[in-house]
This record gives C-alpha cells, structure tokens and sequence, in this order.
C-alpha cells in the first residue's frame, strides 16, 4: 500500500468517525437529492407545486415535533407555503435559539442560527460540536433518518424553474426548502 493511498484512507476513516461527509458521500447524496427533487416536482424547467400543500397538511413531521417538545424543547413553527417546501420550527432550549428546516420533498433538515446583526448562517458540522444542544438535536435527526445538510450541499447548483429565484442562482436549498436567498449566500 502506498502512502497516499493510506493517508487518503486514514482522512475518510476520521472523517466518518467524527460525523462528517466525505467527497464519495457527497456525490451519493447529491445524487439522492436530485432524484428526490425530481419525484417531487416531476419536471425542473416546469416544476409542479400541487404535493406542496396536501404533503404539510399530512403532518409529517408532527411526531417529530412532539418529540421535540417532550425533550424539552420549544418549539413554535412559521411555515409559509407561498414560499416553503418546508416545516420552519424555531426550536429553543438552554437559551439556545435555532431554526429547523424540514423538507417536504423528502427527510432532509438544515440548522440554522442567527448571529448578533439578526443574519442567519447554516450550522455546520464542526458547530454541533460546540453545543450540547446542537449535539441533541443532530442525534434525533439521525434517529429518524432525517439527513441533516450543510452548506457544502445545500448551496450545490440545481436548475429549478422557480417564482422568486433566477434558474441560474437556483441550489439545492431552494428545491428543498424554499424560494428565497439561501441563508449566508453572499452572492
């Protein structure tokens, strides 16, 4: 075995052992992702929304949301369909804020949080890290197979035709979870 070919070895290795992607994990996501998308809206250039509604008035996430609140957490949803394909949950606990996004395309989630000047950035896989909460909160994501995404994959590139958002600026966090600008994107 050569060298490199342990060290490449030795940096997946850690990298799974620590909760993180590698770029093969990656590509398999993102390949999930765009077959999920694809289910859902049907067609990219003329996407259809009619299982956006019946899809959040199904409550998927409603046992998640209780579970939720039976750890202690609170939680206050502010979802807005003209806009989302997601369930938003502002969820709070040991004065610790942050914004959950459900996907109704598929059980995917992003963190958010909102920094001193009121901007929101997406919680990264090092931030879980830090936070007792955090940590909570990504080990009930993961007991309910719900995939929780950072930025390196939500900002990836998609080619939906939405209302709000240029298809040329359109990323994987429009498709999944609304049509707005994403969330730290700078430009």
């Amino acid at each position: 075995m050569s060298y490199a070919y342990m060290r490449t070895h030795k940096a997946v290795f850690m990298a799974i052992q620590q909760g993180r992607r590698t770029d093969m994990d990656n590509d398999r996501l993102r390949n999930e992702i765009i077959t999920d998308v694809l289910g859902a809206y049907r067609d990219l250039t003329k996407p259809d929304f009619s299982w956006v509604k019946p899809k959040y008035q199904s409550q998927p996430y409603k046992k998640d949301i209780l579970n939720l609140i039976e750890n202690g957490f609170s939680v206050y949803e502010e979802t807005d369909l003209n806009e989302d394909v997601s369930v938003n949950l502002h969820v709070r606990k040991n004065e610790e804020h942050y914004v959950l996004k459900l996907s109704l395309v598929e059980k995917y989630a992003i963190l958010l949080h909102a920094n001193l000047q009121g901007f929101y950035h997406i919680i990264s896989y090092d931030d879980i890290e830090s936070s007792p909460v955090l940590k909570l909160l990504k080990k009930y994501l993961d007991r309910e197979e719900i995939k929780l995404l950072d930025a390196s994959i939500i900002e990836l590139p998609i080619r939906i035709q939405l209302f709000n958002t240029e298809i040329e600026d359109t990323t994987f966090y429009n498709a999944l979870f609304a049509d707005e600008f994403a969330p730290g994107r700078t430009s």
